[in-house]
């Protein structure tokens, strides 16, 4: 075979793959069905830089990703109420597909180009590269895209420059065979158009956009050989440096507290640390890198997922997500990397998969680690997450603002039991879906408090106390809207939220935790009147239905305007309401207080679903809400439950059918619990 020279691989490593690629052809013939559409089809490059936002490509009325059909870019059809939409945006988001498709099959046709030396996918990738530095230069800066700057071949700065790491990283493996005048035209026509762009919208901000913008000017420095564009690019405020040395907090958790950010971030840096790691502009030895892997591998669920928390899609967190630790498992020896990418295979074959084929060990060991148990957050993202042998998990938030992509749900808690979610974060759809902004991204349809039916503005919260006891976990965390406890990150982010409404504004929740049941008292102060909600939404339905008439509408305001048939409890059904998912229950005991009850439905994710709403609503000053909340599968623990409120104390007598046990939880105190005979 012909010799190859590449900056992201040396001669001795192209030879180590192509020794055992003669004894992987599976993966060959993986690799030809992937690339097969772009392959075998005529070459799909627009003259005009028309790309769209590809959030756009998401169906109004279900909030789920329209089909993607590389042949017809008329029609446009949504796969769960079979709608078919035409035109913009859909038309430009259409052609970002294929964008997406253009880019990322030709880096796999250039492996496959250096891995058995068929010219053929030497001759795709080359004509795709000189179709797109023919028209590239003369692309016309588009893009209205909320929270980022706009691009030219596609609608923002972000995608522009994911595009750009996959043609940089397929130019790398069939530059030596180019001829200087071809070099010279895809440089000159792609490659500096694209950094010269990049450089005038790099973003100055703490932010997963300015790591993706950065590894894409990085990898274009490193190609073109351009000194501006690297210093820019890593080392300079606001360079891959400083996104590791700043974007990553005290316990490995990437800033905007999302996962599936922390992934997209991890996954950026690592785009750029493959394609440097040869070069002196390697950061590999950064120590928060580490740090990063240990907490995705914190907080993995027994099903392998981790927790949906602020921006995420459901479609998060999916097994094949981690098999970019391939690269981390030869580069960093953290405990249980090996365990989790085994799971992420289960049902698969790793041989399969090129990111264990060019950067992951050879084999993974056999050790099986246990589930991660408890996870206290005393700093950093500030997510604690609390379970027992896998069955029942609590999440409580109780951390630093995120920035663009918080959720405003301070002290929110998401419960988890038999591996089913039952009172769950539900994230949210894609960006350019209405319901995006008008529903999931709001406090009110999170399990939290929320005042006059607003966001919360920025806020730190912190956790004031942490008590293990024989019988369960005891937590306390508290939120001050206070003007001068507000934060003010280092990124840019879009203001969603009235100050004025938090002002004065202080919540205190404490939460006692067992395996069988949770026990919480929810203080809300304020220095001026408002109405008060204290919202809990759950998978399944209620086993009783009010008989009162609905209020209708129960609001005007996006996000409660969405509710439907949101009946009041009557009095007597007022103390215990049980929701059923599946075969498991989830009881609520409620203090007896002049509050009103509501109970009724809203949109799950997808909108199309519903979840079941249990409000709690009171006016004034000051508002405690008091519940104990028991999930099982079987016949019941608890026999009945009594409260007894003073103040912002609250003392709960819980009567299992061995015992009574007594709580006092206290404002600011350490928890009192009796156990009776």
């Amino acid at each position: 075979m012909e010799e190859h020279i590449m900056i992201q691989f040396s001669k001795k490593e192209i030879e180590q793959y192509r020794k055992r690629i003669q004894n992987n052809p599976a993966l060959v013939r993986h690799l030809q069905e992937e690339v097969k559409a772009v392959f075998t089809s005529r070459i799909q490059v627009p003259e005009k830089g028309i790309g769209n936002w590809i959030l756009y490509y998401y169906c109004p009325d279900c909030s789920v990703a329209l089909e993607f059909n590389r042949n017809n870019e008329k029609e446009h059809r949504c796969p769960r109420c079979g709608k078919i939409y035409h035109g913009e945006p859909f038309h430009g988001a259409w052609w970002s597909h294929i964008h997406n498709q253009n880019a990322i099959q030709s880096v796999n046709m250039g492996i496959l180009f250096f891995l058995t030396n068929e010219k053929e996918y030497f001759k795709k990738v080359k004509q795709i590269l000189l179709t797109y530095a023919k028209y590239y230069a003369g692309y016309e800066i588009h893009g209205n895209i909320p929270c980022n700057g706009p691009g030219k071949a596609e609608a923002q700065t972000l995608d522009e420059a994911i595009l750009i790491q996959h043609f940089v990283t397929a130019y790398d493996m069939i530059q030596d065979q180019l001829s200087a005048e071809e070099k010279k035209t895809i440089c000159e026509g792609l490659f500096l158009p694209a950094a010269e762009f990049l450089l005038k919208y790099t973003e100055k901000q703490i932010h997963n956009h300015a790591v993706v913008i950065g590894a894409a000017l990085g990898m274009l420095g490193i190609i073109l050989d351009r000194k501006d564009c690297i210093k820019i690019a890593v080392y300079d405020k606001y360079g891959l440096k400083d996104q590791l040395d700043r974007g990553v907090l005290e316990d490995g958790m990437w800033y905007e507290c999302a996962f599936s950010y922390h992934m997209y971030a991890l996954k950026s840096f690592f785009t750029y640390e493959k394609f440097a790691r040869r070069t002196q502009h390697g950061l590999l030895g950064h120590p928060n890198y580490p740090k990063m892997i240990s907490c995705i591998l914190r907080y993995i669920q027994e099903d392998g997922t981790l927790p949906i928390i602020n921006d995420a899609q459901l479609s998060q967190g999916g097994m094949e997500e981690y098999q970019i630790l391939e690269f981390a498992a030869s580069n960093f020896p953290v405990d249980g990397i090996h365990d989790i990418l085994k799971k992420s295979y289960q049902g698969k074959t790793r041989s399969l998969n090129t990111e264990a084929f060019l950067y992951g060990p050879e084999t993974l060991d056999t050790k099986q680690e246990k589930l991660k148990e408890s996870y206290i957050a005393q700093n950093g993202g500030g997510l604690t997450m609390l379970r027992e042998n896998g069955n029942t998990c609590l999440c409580f938030r109780h951390g630093p603002y995120a920035g663009e992509h918080e959720h405003f749900d301070k002290l929110a808690i998401t419960l988890r039991a038999f591996g089913t979610d039952i009172a769950p974060d539900l994230g949210t759809c894609g960006y350019g879906a209405p319901m995006h902004y008008q529903y999931y991204k709001n406090t009110a349809t999170h399990n939290t408090a929320v005042i006059d039916e607003s966001n919360q503005p920025p806020v730190n919260a912190r956790l004031v106390r942490y008590e293990l006891k024989e019988q369960g976990i005891y937590l306390e965390a508290e939120a001050d809207f206070s003007k001068d406890t507000r934060p003010r990150p280092d990124s840019n982010a879009p203001r969603l939220w009235k100050e004025e409404i938090y002002d004065g504004v202080y919540m205190n929740r404490r939460l006692f935790w067992n395996p069988k049941w949770l026990a919480e008292v929810f203080v809300v102060q304020a220095d001026r009147p408002h109405q008060i909600d204290w919202v809990m939404h759950f998978n399944g339905q209620a086993c009783k239905t009010p008989e009162t008439a609905a209020v209708s509408p129960f609001s005007q305001n996006p996000p409660f305007c969405f509710l439907e048939k949101m009946r009041p409890l009557a009095a007597s059904q007022e103390l215990i309401n049980t929701y059923q998912t599946q075969d498991i229950y989830t009881t609520i005991y409620t203090s007896q207080q002049n509050h009103q009850l509501y109970q009724g439905l809203g949109p799950g994710n997808p909108s199309d679903e519903k979840i079941t709403y249990l409000i709690e609503r009171t006016s004034g000053k000051q508002a405690i809400f008091c519940h104990l909340i028991e999930i099982r599968k079987d016949t019941p623990t608890i026999e009945n439950v009594k409260f007894d409120l003073n103040g912002k104390d609250a003392t709960i007598r819980i009567k299992e059918k061995q015992k009574t046990i007594l709580l006092q939880m206290k404002d600011q105190l350490p928890i009192q619990i009796t156990e009776i005979n």
